[in-house]
């Protein structure tokens, strides 16, 4: 047995670990939202000299190898003496363990280490270098919890299923979240992300259902796979100009998003990525995007504004398939293929204008989109139609192409009658302005200013009062 001297022992980590565990977590569930306050006596009243070590407790090198369940004290608390350098792998799993006070000698908590243990609150002091894959998860009494700033990242699952969890310190100096580490953080309603970091693991918040808004700090370049999949309560995202990728599903069901804004310098948003996400009413894309991912906005049912940046050059299936609030969608130059079922059920959308550069157009691309009676295809050549993509669309639609291609349209199946009633020019001048006050906007939809400034606009093709116009 080594003795040790708890007066050398930091003073603040008691205090620090007090201070901690007296924070108020807020749980969220149907519409509501309750708090529950901590109970300090428990920590007021833990005893101020190491923890007698019993017989059957194995440390090893000064590493605590395991402590039993059946040996953890009545009061259920613990100090370590100084001099303890690590936690083993499951030292501490599945015991009654409340709470800990823990060496400053201390260097290294292993895998699993306090893996489903009764842990209300814990302080890690500075010194320690080294978190296990999974050390606190499964601890469903966790709520409040310290990182020291010698710890740089924290491994995978490191706090999967911790129910109570609410509220987590990271300091300076922290650089990266493993994979799925919040995962089922259900009570985690805010969490201040170090400016230091720089990754955020796969499924890191995944099911964070309380988590109300995140800002991801500059320096992150990538949002991960399922991130923030099922965040069912997140209404905001801060995304900084260092993003450069947004992940499959990254926020897949998150209902209560409403409005995101992209970072200019954003080439990948990945499939699935915005999924569901049945509140978010306005998305802009910016120019150079170069991915637009298979069902990156599907279901997003409440999406009436969609304004698409130059860059990609293929619109992935099921793109914004069931968005049945989104009325016009105009595709910037440079989409050369439409994938199958891109915007099948959107059932509002009225028209839709495809550039001269486009291709191809997958299998009921527009299926279903029953309000539709208008589209512009400014294409040359038509387009070659995998089958009949206006499947369950009215028949009575206009169809505007340039006035050098109508022959060419009128006699190319599907792009006829029946499917469209007429084939008519687009227009090729303006007339005089009569309603001053009318939008003018770029092809990639960047408004310009009202009808007022078109004799200062250099000669182009424009969209005024909805239409397509060529100065």
């Amino acid at each position: 047995m080594i003795k040790f001297n708890f007066i050398k022992m930091k003073k603040t980590l008691l205090f620090s670990m007090l201070f901690a565990a007296s924070a108020v977590f807020t749980s969220a569930f149907a519409g509501e939202r309750a708090t529950t306050s901590y109970p300090l006596q428990t920590l007021m009243a833990a005893n101020k000299t190491p923890t007698p070590i019993p017989d059957g407790v194995k440390i090893e090198n000064n590493v605590v190898v395991s402590w039993p369940a059946a040996l953890i004290p009545e009061d259920r608390q613990i100090i370590l003496e100084e001099g303890i350098v690590g936690i083993g792998y499951q030292a501490f799993a599945e015991t009654p363990l409340r709470n800990i006070v823990l060496p400053s000698t201390l260097r290294t908590i292993s895998k699993e280490a306090f893996f489903a243990s009764a842990l209300q609150a814990v302080v890690i002091p500075e010194g320690v270098e080294t978190l296990g894959e999974a050390a606190f998860s499964n601890c469903h009494s966790l709520i409040a919890v310290s990182l020291p700033s010698t710890i740089k990242n924290m491994g995978n699952n490191m706090f999967m299923y911790c129910g109570k969890l609410n509220n987590v310190q990271l300091k300076e100096g922290f650089t990266a979240i493993g994979e799925s580490a919040f995962f089922k953080c259900t009570a985690l309603a805010n969490i201040s992300l170090p400016s230091s970091l720089q990754s955020i693991g796969d499924g890191a918040f995944n099911s964070c259902s309380a988590l109300e808004e995140i800002t991801i700090p500059n320096g992150v370049t990538e949002i991960g796979n399922n991130v923030f999949d099922e965040c069912s309560f997140l209404q905001k995202v801060n995304f900084p100009a260092s993003v450069t990728k947004i992940g499959r599903s990254a926020f897949h069901n998150c209902v209560g998003l409403s409005n995101v804004s992209l970072p200019e310098g954003l080439k990948t948003i990945d499939g699935l990525a915005f999924y569901g996400c049945t509140s978010l009413f306005e998305i802009t894309t910016p120019e150079g995007l170069e991915l637009l991912g298979a069902s990156a906005f599907e279901d997003c049912t409440a999406l009436a504004s969609v304004t698409l940046g130059k860059g990609f050059t293929v619109l992935n299936q099921k793109a914004f398939k069931g968005c049945k609030a989104l009325q016009q969608i105009m595709l910037p130059e440079g989409v050369e293929e439409l994938k199958p079922f891109v915007f099948q059920n959107c059932t509002a959308l009225t028209e839709v204008t495809f550039p001269s550069t486009l291709k191809n157009i997958g299998l009921n691309a527009l299926v279903n989109c029953s309000s539709l009676s208008k589209v512009t295809c400014n294409a040359a050549t038509p387009p070659a139609l995998k089958g009949n993509v206006f499947n369950k669309t009215p028949n009575g639609k206009t169809l505007v192409v340039p006035e050098s291609s109508i022959a060419q349209y009128q006699t190319t199946q599907y792009w006829g009658a029946p499917s469209f009633a007429t084939i008519v020019t687009g227009i090729n001048s303006l007339e005089p302005a009569q309603d001053q006050k009318a939008d003018v906007y770029t092809l990639q939809g960047v408004r310009l200013g009202t009808k007022a400034i078109w004799p200062s606009l250099p000669k182009g093709l424009y969209v005024v009062g909805n239409k397509k116009v060529v100065k």
